[in-house]
């Protein structure tokens, strides 16, 4: 968003003050000539009263839209040079900040254990001083993950400047984004101003993705003397508590005692710069320096609670929020900021652990993902007490969803993107056409979701309200809209449920695969399991295939089930993959038929799982404070009774945050279905997305059989977005006996320990106490489901119920740390692991699996616990193929896991990225490759990390996060 050369058609144009008189004013000039924030370049204005065009190539600053803008503090200089840093050298890219006393001096720094060298440097710093005089910053590198050579590196360039400043090398702090290059810093020394274009440059110098600048200042009173407080920050991506790829530099001339000051500004960060999310992700680098020059003659602040203490504060608390909300504006790819305001909390703290971990999806106003997202954040609530409000419309109250109107809400609304092509488009035609009608075609893209009968009462509203705001000729004044426009609409069924191209099922085959033969899918050769789902060059995403058939027969089967991928992923051990799925141990049936739940009844969606006698019952559910209604049921009968005897599952509605309307829906299915099966009703677990439709139980129940088929079914009827199916048994011997173990899943998005949109149904006929059966499932979940991620959201519905029927024969289990308990929970871990990959594997958007392997940590928690972190990482994905050992490095260190990084060791498949801390040459085009091969085929990247040598060992999975994700999801609807 600058240039050299302005075009010509703006060359005379003369752009308005950035004053905060009228924050709707900042955004127009932001926008007021249709320049896509994210497609062209728009040119920098001076802060001035000249309103001319600046020759200085500063981006237009955002903070001052969330907050005013004022001078410069006193003592301080600032500025920003080309110091050719950058790999295109379109903007500065080093900066400094002096101060021309002994500043107080404050740094909050990332929580990441593998701190970037200018982190350690400056924790380093200010430990040894309580001021400081400097602030070196720079653009283009990170300096992290780079070892001692890195600290090498901070050294001379903090000992450099010193020098030319003439400072002790411990004033000289180093916020950076990459290594100095000595040969800028005499230039640098000698560009320093106080004046606003110095601080501008130095705004600009300090950014690196960000299409706007981050640069604000406010003047006020603290104790009757006039005093100010700026600030700077570069921050649009990599952006997650605790701050991310945040730096910062804040003055004030107050004058505060050193100890005030640094509790000051870590309260200001926590309330600011720790509450803005954009991916996730916690950077190594993160940093805000606050220096208090105290020239403003103002009394000296000693105490925290005094009112002049209070005073500050606030003044820090605005500059800091205004700063990180344009950070959170200009989050990478972002089209809007999102505000989350929480109340009603315990205490402030918890309010915003809350109000982070609440996020929005799409355009869609999803009351449920909000709900969940807030259940997520770790706090304790009662969901009856939840509200909820989108702007000014109430989704929620007392925990019950509320009727609202939720059709074409954008036509025309004040902040809606098409609002300012419909005036353009008024005034267009009312001036080329004058008094002829044109009909408007609005064509919505999914008919499915907005009926064609919504269309008309809240477009008409709209566009009178747009029309009456266009300047008319004289002649025109009055005339209605209708005289101009007819207006028209159409749609398109399902055009964005891009889901359903991608199905892996269809009844009739294509006449060139009608002959073929299709191989088994067994265990023995997982690399041909993977050739048989690719062996026809069908992308997974893009086309349709066909179902095998679990049998002997290897012919198509008639049932539109998808292509089981848990055998895939099942790990080596001393079992034997055999069909089945939940039907495969003694004593089990299973069926799935269309219930008619989902939007289009293309495969089945009702599923049940029957036992013949009383099973053994252990369940494991989601932690959201916000769980589903068939949760708190299923716990609730768990806690009732030791065994359970069926569990009805379907899919096409979350029947989550429903209040008590859902909790009665569940009741009622399950009374029924007990009816029908002649139990109790505590005997019957709902494992659930949805409301069952009562009238299809009766078909349910006769439809079951404890077949291949019958598990097949039940498989695929629990699906969403899946595109594959996740059904897998084995046989072991437990004590001598033989057992069997099998289990099926569904999950494809919202994956995030623990669990998240994933339910699972674990069998086998293994004899074994309760109070152990439970523990056992409660560990291999652990080891399992609770170690995958897609997208980092945990759902309200999470579950994985697992039935033991104890008819295999084998000697009852009543010690867990027997042998046979030993054997059966290797069984458990083999099974739940090759769902939970498969999930992974299947995330929605993803081109391949990331396997993530931990050791070396204290404990195998501990272990689990990094690799997760790792997993989770949406830029440590390889989707851009790119071997960072950076992002893999950084995303270890911010798992809330000491370690030291110099034990750091670090692998990409075969290929040593990383040994003792140190990074070290390879080949990355071969790294490159191996990333892009996996993507190619679908297959799996493995990354492999040390962090020192305890005994403590874990994996987590995950996958990368193309286009297709956010597509997917921005496309998903209530």
């Amino acid at each position: 968003m600058h240039t050299c050369a302005p075009p010509h058609h703006f060359a005379s144009l003369k752009f308005p003050e950035l004053h905060c008189s009228s924050k709707l004013n900042n955004l127009q000039v932001l926008w007021s000539f249709g320049l896509s924030k994210r497609n062209f370049k728009v040119f920098a204005v001076a802060a001035s009263s000249s309103s001319s065009m600046s020759e200085a190539s500063n981006y237009i600053p955002a903070a001052p839209i969330f907050l005013p803008e004022g001078p410069w503090q006193q003592g301080f200089k600032a500025a920003g040079i080309f110091g050719g840093l950058r790999a295109k050298g379109e903007k500065p890219d080093l900066a400094l900040v002096t101060c021309d006393v002994d500043a107080t001096a404050a740094g909050v720094f990332t929580t990441n254990m593998v701190a970037a060298a200018p982190v350690l440097y400056c924790k380093n710093a200010l430990d040894i001083s309580k001021t400081a005089r400097a602030v070196l910053i720079n653009a283009g590198q990170a300096n992290a993950a780079t070892g001692d050579a890195g600290y090498q590196d901070v050294l001379e360039s903090a000992g450099a400047l010193a020098m030319l400043l003439k400072l002790k090398p411990e004033e000289v702090l180093i916020e950076s984004t990459g290594e100095a290059l000595l040969n800028s810093l005499p230039k640098l020394v000698n560009s320093l101003s106080p004046s606003i274009e110095g601080a501008g440059s130095a705004a600009v110098a300090i950014t690196t993705t960000d299409l706007v600048s981050k640069s604000v200042a406010i003047e006020s009173k603290v104790g009757g003397t006039d005093i100010k407080v700026g600030g700077m920050a570069k921050g649009s991506g990599m952006i997650h508590p605790n701050m991310a790829t945040m730096l910062g530099f804040i003055t004030t001339d107050a004058l505060v005692n050193s100890d005030v000051w640094r509790k000051m500004v870590q309260i200001s960060v926590n309330r600011s710069f720790n509450q803005i999310t954009v991916d996730g992700d916690t950077s190594t680098n993160d940093t805000v320096i606050a220096l208090a020059s105290g020239l403003s003659g103002s009394t000296s602040i000693s105490n925290i609670n005094c009112h002049e203490a209070m005073q500050l504060q606030a003044c820090l608390d605005a500059v800091m929020q205004g700063l990180a909300k344009s950070i959170a504006w200009d989050g990478e790819g972002a089209t809007c900021l999102i505000e989350v305001t929480v109340t009603g909390a315990e205490s402030e703290a918890k309010a915003a652990k809350i109000a982070r971990s609440a996020a929005v999806y799409g355009r869609d106003p999803n009351w449920g993902r909000i709900a969940a997202a807030a259940g997520y954040a770790g706090i304790p609530f009662h969901q009856n007490n939840l509200r909820i409000m989108l702007g000014d419309i109430l989704l929620m109250d007392n925990g019950q969803p509320l009727s609202f109107d939720r059709w074409c809400h954008d036509i025309g609304r004040e902040h809606a993107a098409n609002r300012p092509l419909l005036k353009v488009v008024f005034e267009v035609m009312l001036r080329l056409f004058g008094a002829r009608k044109t009909t408007l075609l609005f064509v919505i893209r999914d008919q499915t979701k907005t009926p064609l009968e919504h269309l008309e009462r809240n477009l008409r509203v709209d566009m009178e309200k747009i029309w009456a705001e266009i300047p008319k000729p004289d002649t025109y004044n009055g005339t209605p809209l209708g005289d101009f426009f007819k207006t028209t609409g159409t749609g398109c069924f399902g055009f964005c449920i891009r889901r359903h191209f991608l199905k892996m099922h269809t009844c009739a085959p294509p006449h060139h695969f009608a002959s073929q033969k299709f191989p088994e899918l067994h265990c023995s050769s997982k690399l041909h399991n993977l050739q048989v789902l690719w062996s026809f060059g069908l992308s997974k995403r893009n086309f349709k295939v066909f179902a095998v058939a679990a049998s002997s027969s290897s012919s198509m089967s008639e049932a539109s089930n998808y292509i089981p991928a848990a055998p895939i992923f099942l790990p080596d051990g001393p079992w034997q993959q055999i069909p089945g799925g939940v039907t495969a141990a003694k004593g089990f049936k299973a069926t799935g038929i269309f219930g008619g739940l989902r939007a289009k009844g293309e495969k089945p969606d009702l599923a049940l799982v029957t036992c013949d006698v009383d099973a053994t019952a252990a369940g494991v559910f989601t932690t959201n404070m916000v769980a589903a209604a068939p949760v708190l049921y299923c716990k609730n009968a768990l806690d009732i009774s030791k065994t359970a005897r069926a569990v009805l599952i379907n899919a096409g509605q979350a029947n989550a945050a429903t209040g008590d309307a859902g909790y009665q829906d569940v009741l009622e299915s399950a009374g029924a279905l007990a009816l029908l099966l002649k139990l109790k009703p505590e005997e019957v677990l709902i494992e659930s997305t949805g409301e069952a439709l009562l009238n299809s139980l009766p078909k349910l129940v006769n439809s079951l059989s404890p077949s291949i088929e019958g598990a097949g079914s039940a498989a695929v009827a629990i699906t969403t977005t899946d595109l594959v199916s996740k059904s897998v048994a084995i046989e072991s011997k437990v004590g001598g006996t033989d057992i069997k173990v099998g289990g099926m899943a569904k999950g494809s998005g919202m994956i995030h320990p623990n669990m998240a949109t994933m339910l699972g149904v674990i069998t086998t006929d293994a004899l074994v106490n309760s109070d152990v059966w439970r523990k056992m499932v409660q560990i291999s979940v652990n080891r399992s489901f609770n170690q995958i991620t897609v997208d980092g959201d945990t759902s309200t519905n999470d579950t994985v119920i697992a039935l033991a029927s104890g008819l295999s024969g084998s000697t009852s289990i009543s010690n867990i740390n027997c042998h046979e308990a030993m054997q059966l929970q290797a069984c458990l871990d083999a099974v739940m692991q090759g769902l939970a990959k498969s999930i992974a594997w299947d995330g929605e958007g993803a081109t391949c699996l990331i396997e993530v392997t931990v050791t070396g940590a204290e404990s195998e928690a501990k272990a689990a616990k990094i690799a997760r972190s790792v997993a989770s990482s949406s830029l440590a994905a390889v989707y851009g193929r790119d071997p960072n050992w950076g992002r893999i490095a950084a995303a270890a260190g911010y798992a809330g896991i000491p370690f030291h990084q110099n034990n750091l060791r670090i692998m990409l498949g075969d290929i040593l990225l990383m040994d003792n801390g140190q990074p070290l040459s390879f080949d990355r085009s071969a790294a490159s490759n191996y990333l892009r091969k996996a993507g190619e085929i679908h297959g799996t990247v493995g990354i492999y990390i040390s962090v020192g040598d305890g005994p403590g060992s874990g994996q987590a999975w995950g996958c990368d996060l193309s286009y297709d994700y956010v597509k997917i999801n921005a496309e998903y609807t209530t």
